[in-house]
């Protein structure tokens, strides 16, 4: 996390509605704040010029040019430790085209692991993994991550739930205390009901882990950890695989770190399903 996204966080809680749009535009379009004049800046966004001032002081920055100077510093340093990493990949194979987008794939992979702290990870994957119960929340776009996750847990250690928003009984929340997890995942345009659910369940003591896009995003106000998995450089369709990636590491940290209890869930879970599972050896009998 570069500077002035710390300073940002740090501040964000304590800006006007107005000025926190001016924050949420530079945290989505550095390349453009650094490229363009106050004036035009404020266009973009629909506010003053004054706003855009305005911000940089309440974030602590002298001038607008300071605060731009700073974020072009970032983007060119960002670029070159980008080329590097991918120079290191290529270097290492005569890719094709297809492997190039797979290549940037790791690279954004590789920048977000460097921004988890070990100490976070580490809580999130003993909590997930000694919960009585899980409960999964993801709408749109995000549905889909949301649902494998619960889906694979439940083939690691059990009495893992999605909740769809849309169409469950929400009674089942009654039954969540301080010994169950909340997974959420909560992506730009944040979803009112999915905050709300969250807000919820934290006030009856359940352990809440958000999976977001930004470190100022609505559910870093409520989540007890977070976990970022979009930079500045990506887009939004760039953060998918890191997405999947996360949890993927996640689950993997749980079947190390609790080999009984995975080993324990996979009998069970193939002992349930025998009867829905391919037998190569029973279709090819004569």
């Amino acid at each position: 996390m570069y500077a002035y996204e710390t300073k940002i966080q740090e501040k964000f809680d304590d800006l006007s509605p107005t000025l926190k749009r001016v924050a949420l535009f530079l945290k989505d379009n550095p390349k453009l704040f650094a490229s363009n004049s106050a004036t035009k800046i404020a266009n973009m966004i629909g506010v003053s010029e004054t706003s855009v001032i305005r911000f940089v002081y309440a974030i602590n920055y002298g001038s607008f040019t300071d605060l731009q100077n700073e974020v072009q510093d970032s983007i060119f340093d960002l670029k070159n430790s980008l080329m590097s990493l991918s120079q290191t990949f290529t270097e290492q194979t005569n890719h094709t085209g297809i492997e190039e987008v797979m290549i940037r794939d790791q690279i954004n992979i590789k920048k977000t692991a460097e921004n988890i702290d070990p100490d976070v990870f580490k809580t999130v994957v003993k909590r997930i993994a000694l919960a009585k119960e899980i409960v999964v929340l993801g709408s749109g776009a995000s549905y889909g991550f949301a649902h494998w996750f619960s889906f694979t847990l439940n083939t690691i250690r059990g009495n893992s739930r999605i909740l769809n928003l849309y169409m469950d009984d929400f009674s089942y929340i009654n039954n969540l205390d301080e010994n169950s997890v909340v997974v959420t995942f909560s992506f730009n345009r944040y979803m009112k009901h999915t905050l709300e659910i969250t807000q919820e369940l934290k006030e009856r003591g359940v352990y809440v882990v958000g999976i977001t896009d930004s470190d100022i995003a609505p559910i870093t106000q409520i989540a007890d950890s977070t976990f970022v998995t979009k930079m500045s450089h990506m887009s939004t369709i760039d953060s998918g695989p890191v997405i999947s990636s996360l949890l993927n590491t996640i689950l993997n940290q749980m079947i190390q770190d609790y080999p009984e209890q995975y080993e324990k869930q996979k009998q069970q879970y193939e002992t349930t399903y025998k009867d829905l599972f391919w037998n190569e050896g029973l279709h090819h009998e004569n």
